[in-house]
């Protein structure tokens, strides 16, 4: 494990990734939530739900758009399942989801997402997350 802040993370990517997000985000840093379960598969009168956790979640409060940051050090067969399970049943959150990848180069993750190197993470503007529409 990985620790920052008395904050445990699951691998030293996943801990670059939320140094950026907090130098990204600056004052606004508060407004990064980890860990985040999203519901990739609703229950059924045979099975239980599905969970998911996406390594970040970037939200202030009601009104503001939901973005999802996933830290992948590789794409695997058992991710883009988890992928595809979300774009069907919360398509919301796969629209603002971001991969996030070590590599110099994005990476095609499937027909329509494509993921962030780490090197562009600052380009990314989350003010759609921590302010409210007018």
């Amino acid at each position: 494990p990985f620790v920052d802040d008395c904050i445990q993370f699951d691998s030293k990517f996943e801990l670059q990734v939320f140094l950026e997000l907090k130098k990204n985000l600056g004052q606004y840093d508060k407004f990064i939530h980890r860990q985040e379960m999203l519901v990739i598969k609703p229950p059924t009168s045979n099975y239980a739900p599905k969970g998911w956790k996406c390594d970040f979640m970037i939200h202030a409060e009601a009104g503001c758009v939901k973005r999802y940051i996933e830290a992948k050090g590789l794409v695997t067969r058992e991710f883009k399942l988890q992928l595809q399970l979300l774009e069907f049943f919360n398509p919301i959150a796969w629209e603002n989801l971001i991969i996030v990848t070590a590599g110099v180069a994005p990476i095609k993750v499937d027909r329509r997402k494509w993921s962030t190197p780490f090197h562009c993470l600052r380009d990314i503007d989350f003010t759609d997350a921590i302010t409210l529409p007018f």
